[in-house]
């Protein structure tokens, strides 16, 4: 296993398409020059004891960006910042983190998603009905969260074959 921080020199690999450096004992900040790496389209830091927020770049420059699996570390922060720029996401798993904050539109940037991971985190608000406009979902994984109000009847508009919404604060009916 690795442990410490992962060096921020590890952007000199700047034709890297694929990074996998899951679990590990990586510990401090993600490192922000991995935001440097515009042809990077697979980024797993999952199972680490990774901190901190996540630096603004890494969401708005790694345009390229498949795969993003960050679960299973120490994490803070806005879960979907308003300046995430994602295009090309796939699958997002965000799990087992301390996220905090609501489920913006900014997710709307990126339409091809498929998995959507944020379980166990600290996610408030309400699950927002713009979450029916992104048809490709699959798999929308949201417990243990502190989410709240009605479930939107937008999320019938998807063909989900796994939603998970347990532990969280949701009142009302189930959308039919």
């Amino acid at each position: 296993h690795f442990e410490g921080l992962l060096p921020n020199s590890i952007a000199h690999m700047s034709q890297l398409q694929q990074l996998n450096m899951s679990g590990n004992h990586f510990e401090g900040s993600v490192p922000t020059s991995i935001a440097s790496m515009s042809w990077l389209k697979v980024l797993d830091l999952s199972n680490n004891n990774f901190s901190g927020e996540l630096p603004r770049e890494l969401l708005s420059n790694c345009t390229e960006l498949r795969i993003l699996h960050l679960n299973d570390n120490n994490l803070r922060g806005d879960i979907i910042p308003e300046h995430m720029n994602l295009p090309n996401l796939y699958s997002l798993w965000l799990s087992n983190n301390s996220f905090d904050g609501t489920i913006k539109d900014a997710l709307l940037r990126s339409p091809g998603l498929v998995y959507l991971d944020m379980s166990k985190n600290k996610v408030t608000g309400q699950l927002p009905s713009f979450i029916g406009n992104l048809q490709q979902l699959d798999g929308i994984l949201l417990s243990s969260n502190n989410l709240q109000g009605h479930i939107p009847i937008e999320i019938c508009k998807l063909q989900l074959s796994r939603l998970e919404l347990s532990e969280n604060n949701f009142t009302g009916p189930v959308p039919p």
